[in-house]
C-alpha cells in the first residue's frame, strides 16, 4: 500500500492525531502507533490518520493526497513517535513524501532519502467507527469561546481520580461549561448548548485538536463516546468512563442570588497577603480565614501559624457593603481563583444559608470577573465556606 502527498500536510495531520497517541508502547500495545487508513471513496480525504490513548481517539483526514488508480483500501500501522522524529529530519528542499508498507515496515521516502520504520498488526488495531455511526448529533459550537471556557474552568475540577471520579471532568450543561471540587465551583456561561463531559485529562489535548479544525465543531453522543467532529472532518473521541454515565443533571448553583455582604479587593492584594500567611503557616493549614470589619473598610485574611494552635492574619484594604462577616474557605479555592486574574478589582459577594442536614451555616462566595463589552462569556466562580461563630 502507498501514496503520496505533501510532507506539510502529512505533518499536519500527524500533530493533530498525535493528541490520542500513547506512550511508547509494549509488545502487545499499539497505542504508541498511528494507523493510516486508505478508504478512497472518504468525502474527506482517501486517506486518514488514526490514534488512540487510554482517555481519547482521533483520526484526522491527510489533504492533498495521491493514491495509485490501482490502489485497494486498506490500512496499515507505523510507530507515531518515530514517525514524527522521521518527517521533522526532511530535507527542507523535499517538499513532497511518499508513504508505503510491505506489510512488515512502513517507509517514508523523500527524493533520494528513505527510512524505514516499525509497523505491527492492524488487525489488532480498537477501530471505533460503529461508536461514530451509532452516536446522535448533541449541539454545534463556537470552537474559540468553547475552547476557552474549558481550560479556565478546568482550574476548578476535583485532582482526586481515587475517591471523586466524577468530578475530574467538565460538564457543559444548558448554556454553561462547568468544573468543580467539593470545594469550589468555575462556571463560565455563553453560547453554549448541549449536556456532555469532557474527562480533565482530556481537555488539553482536545483544546488543541479544535484550534487546528475550524470556527465551529459538531458533538456527538454515544453511552460509551463523546465525539468531537471539526469542519475538515478530523474527530476526536473521549471515553465515557463508568463514573460518568449515571450523571444526568447539575445542582442548581447560585450565580445570580442577590448578596447581602459583598467585599471588592485588588486581586494582587489577595494574592500577596496569602502568599505571606503560608510562608508561616502550619504544613497541614489548607484554609484562608477572614474577618470583616464594614467600619474599618478591611478584610483580615489569616491562617493557623506552624507549630502553635494561634492565627496569623493580614489586613487588606477593601471595598464592602453589607455587615461585618467572619468564615473560611480553601486556600486551593483562592489559588483557582486568583489564577485566572490579571490585575483587577475582583468582587466576593458572601452567600449565606443553613444546611438542610442540620443547623450549621455555610457559606458561598460568588467572584464575578469585570464584564468585557467586547467578550461573549462571563465567568463566576463559586467558593464553599464555612461562617465562623
Amino acid at each position: 500500500m502507498n501514496f503520496e502527498c505533501s510532507r506539510d500536510n502529512l505533518h499536519n495531520a500527524l500533530v493533530s492525531a498525535s493528541k490520542s497517541v500513547g506512550p511508547k508502547s509494549g509488545t502487545d500495545d499499539l497505542s504508541g502507533f498511528v494507523l493510516f487508513r486508505v478508504k478512497r471513496d472518504d468525502a474527506n480525504s482517501p486517506v486518514s490518520v488514526l490514534s488512540f490513548n487510554r482517555v481519547s481517539v482521533s483520526q484526522v483526514p491527510v489533504q492533498g493526497v495521491t493514491v495509485p488508480s490501482d490502489q485497494k483500501d486498506g490500512h496499515f500501522t507505523a510507530d507515531a513517535h518515530a514517525l514524527l522524529q522521521c518527517l521533522q529530519a526532511v530535507p527542507d528542499g523535499e517538499a513532497t513524501v511518499a508513504v508505503s508498507n510491505d506489510g512488515k515496515l512502513t517507509s517514508i521516502t523523500a527524493g533520494m532519502w528513505t527510512n524505514h520504520l516499525p509497523s505491527r498488526g492492524a488487525e489488532l488495531w480498537p477501530f471505533w467507527d460503529d461508536r461514530v455511526a451509532a452516536s446522535k448529533e448533541e449541539a454545534t459550537l463556537e470552537t474559540a469561546p468553547f475552547v476557552e471556557a474549558i481550560t479556565r474552568v478546568s482550574l476548578f475540577a476535583s485532582k482526586d481520580e481515587s475517591h471523586e471520579p466524577h468530578l475530574c471532568a467538565v460538564y457543559c450543561w444548558d448554556g454553561r461549561v462547568v468544573a468543580n471540587s467539593k470545594l469550589a465551583y468555575g462556571i463560565a456561561i455563553g453560547p453554549f448548548s448541549g449536556r456532555f463531559i469532557v474527562p480533565s485529562a482530556a481537555i488539553r489535548p482536545l483544546s488543541d485538536f479544535l484550534r487546528t479544525g475550524g470556527d465551529t465543531f459538531t458533538v456527538l453522543k454515544h453511552p460509551n463516546m463523546t465525539t468531537f467532529r471539526r469542519q475538515d472532518g478530523g474527530i476526536f473521541g473521549v471515553f465515557v468512563q463508568q463514573g460518568f454515565q449515571n450523571v444526568t443533571s447539575r445542582p442548581a448553583l447560585a450565580v445570580d442570588d442577590p448578596a447581602a455582604n459583598s467585599f471588592t479587593a485588588s486581586r494582587d492584594q489577595v494574592r500577596r497577603a496569602i502568599d505571606f500567611l503560608f510562608t508561616a503557616a502550619a504544613p497541614t493549614e489548607k484554609f484562608v480565614g477572614f474577618q470583616m470589619d464594614v467600619g474599618q473598610k478591611t478584610v483580615h485574611l489569616s491562617t493557623q501559624l506552624r507549630a502553635t494552635s494561634k492565627s496569623h492574619s493580614i489586613p487588606v484594604s477593601v471595598e464592602v457593603t453589607g455587615a461585618d462577616q467572619a468564615g473560611r474557605f480553601s486556600k486551593d479555592s483562592f489559588e483557582a481563583v486568583l489564577s485566572v486574574w490579571g490585575d483587577a478589582k475582583i468582587t466576593f459577594d458572601l452567600i449565606g444559608s443553613k444546611s438542610t442536614s442540620s443547623e450549621r451555616r455555610v457559606l458561598m462566595a460568588r467572584v464575578s470577573e469585570p464584564q468585557d463589552a467586547q467578550k461573549t462569556l462571563r465567568y463566576v466562580y463559586l467558593l464553599n465556606g464555612g461562617i465562623q461563630g
